[in-house]
């Protein structure tokens, strides 16, 4: 009875190792911020820590890059999305900071980040199906904190 009890663990604790292997490509969140620079094409007062400003039609407190971070791997944007330039289901994120503001004009890179969020059929990059779903539940704050985590992507 008791090696049966043992090789129950013992299958549970490889079961548990393989899905930790799986899993280690995911991005898992830092301890400490990562350091970015705004991207020029915010005036001075927008992305300021403490400062408020306006995507489209939201009003948020500056993001916080840490907790997007966590947000892109629990909301599983990691799922679909890479951090680096790697294409999954949806484009790679590396860059989106530059490439954003190019993308739907006369959308700033901060407002045509948070329509891909909350509205990601609105602009679908070429080469790719629209299959990204609509992000429910996200307070404008969240979206804020996810797009400050893009930012510091290079």
């Amino acid at each position: 009875m008791a090696r049966l009890r043992l090789a129950g663990f013992v299958a549970i604790l490889a079961i548990t190792a393989s899905a930790v292997v799986a899993c280690s490509d995911a991005v898992q969140p830092t301890a400490t911020p990562p350091s970015f620079d705004p991207t020029p094409a915010l005036s001075p007062d927008r992305g300021a820590s403490g400062q408020q400003f306006q995507i489209s039609n939201i009003l948020v407190t500056a993001g916080d890059p840490v907790n997007g971070e966590s947000l892109f791997v629990t909301q599983a944007c990691s799922g679909c999305h890479r951090t680096d330039a790697e294409t999954l289901t949806g484009p790679g994120m590396s860059g989106i900071a530059e490439r954003a503001g190019e993308r739907n004009p006369p959308l700033s890179a901060d407002e045509y980040m948070a329509e891909s969020i909350l509205d990601p059929g609105a602009f679908v990059v070429e080469g790719f199906d629209p299959l990204m779903p609509s992000i429910v539940g996200l307070t404008d704050q969240d979206v804020a904190d996810l797009i400050a985590y893009l930012k510091t992507l290079p």
